[in-house]
């Protein structure tokens, strides 16, 4: 079985190999490929700089901007990409079957669809309809997500979010939907070193540097107190949380972007990983620092309730001192550490094992496969 990936709108190879995501995105396609001898054509955003970045030959790596020319101008680049299907077809005639990584971008899926005859699956990894609600961005652009969501839903054959919480919120949207499903994120590996020195008073938080990620309130957390935050990650609020650091004497250190594989080592340096998100989709980075043995510590909202247990597999924090408290009682516990780390790591392999998830993937290319 041939399946066509088209990447997320506007993303590239060279851009998942520069921020770190490489490997670990493409690690379920790996394991697809192995398990299951698929092939997969991947519709990627970039140019020829994109072609020898995967070197898997089951991988066919079909950059857009090789074959249309890319604008400085954002609005004609989306307009171009309606015309990608019908530039590209004769590329991909062999598929049977076309998946999109997130809902942006997916009218391209849908026009292929129409064009190659072959299912749709509309794979999202989070409600972007609400992400946009939430950041108080222009009618223009809620419209338009409100519209491509419909849109997803009514073409493709299966459409896929993350969380029971997008789901109930997406089934509000249109009635009568009979098509989605749930295909929650993965971790490759469980993988806990035993023995393992770790920081006591170095926090560990992953993400983007920006709002969403509410970093002001975890430098809150800890003002004028002994603890470390590191943070991996980048962003356009990275001056600004440097000079709020200093405000509440908080040191602070950016680690910048690394590897996926890299970053999965890091995470065994440290007791405590901690998110204060104020909203989510199925958090990878929170799933990765449980299955490496971190003790989670989230601020609660509906999709981090969705994997948290109070006190059984994390904890919930807010907006006041005694988190350190809550810290210092789960260094001095070792039981109560034990006990954590143990629930957390059954928790990712009841759930969120790489395996299971891609087992349920390949399940729903069966299901649209037959008989097509």
């Amino acid at each position: 079985m041939n399946v066509i990936l088209i990447f997320t709108y506007g993303v590239s190879l060279k851009q998942w190999a520069d921020s770190g995501l490489l490997s670990r995105e493409i690690s379920l396609y790996n394991k697809m490929i192995s398990d299951y001898k698929l092939k997969y054509t991947f519709m990627t955003f970039g140019d020829e700089s994109d072609i020898p970045i995967i070197e898997n030959p089951n991988i066919k790596v079909l950059p857009i901007y090789k074959y249309i020319k890319k604008s400085k101008i954002k609005s004609i680049n989306i307009i171009k990409s309606f015309f990608v299907p019908f530039v590209l077809k004769k590329y991909i005639n062999d598929s049977q079957l076309i998946k999109t990584n997130q809902l942006s971008g997916s009218w391209i899926g849908i026009i292929l669809k129409q064009i190659l005859k072959i299912p749709l699956f509309v794979r999202t990894g989070y409600n972007i309809y609400e992400f946009k609600k939430i950041q108080k961005k222009s009618i223009f652009v809620k419209l338009f997500y409100f519209v491509l969501t419909k849109a997803s839903l009514r073409f493709s054959d299966i459409y896929t979010v993350t969380s029971e919480t997008d789901m109930i919120k997406i089934k509000k949207m249109s009635k009568n939907v009979k098509n989605i499903s749930i295909l929650r994120n993965y971790v490759s590996t469980l993988q806990v070193k035993k023995n393992k020195s770790r920081h006591k008073e170095r926090i560990l938080s992953v993400g983007r540097l920006d709002s969403q990620k509410n970093y002001k309130m975890l430098i809150d957390l800890f003002e004028n107190s002994k603890f470390e935050i590191d943070i991996l990650g980048s962003g356009p609020e990275k001056y600004d949380l440097i000079k709020y650091a200093d405000s509440k004497n908080v040191k602070l250190n950016l680690l910048g972007n690394m590897d996926n594989d890299q970053l999965m080592n890091l995470y065994d340096n440290y007791y405590f990983y901690i998110t204060t998100s104020l909203y989510e989709g199925n958090p990878k980075a929170l799933l990765e620092a449980m299955s490496s043995g971190c003790i989670v510590l989230c601020k609660k909202n509906p999709n981090t309730m969705e994997i948290i247990d109070n006190g059984f597999n994390g904890f919930y924090i807010d907006n006041d001192k005694k988190t350190i408290q809550l810290i210092e009682k789960i260094l001095n516990d070792k039981n109560l550490k034990n006990k954590i780390v143990e629930n957390s790591l059954k928790t990712i392999e009841k759930n969120y094992l790489i395996d299971k998830i891609a087992n349920e993937e390949f399940e729903i290319y069966k299901i649209l496969t037959t008989d097509k």
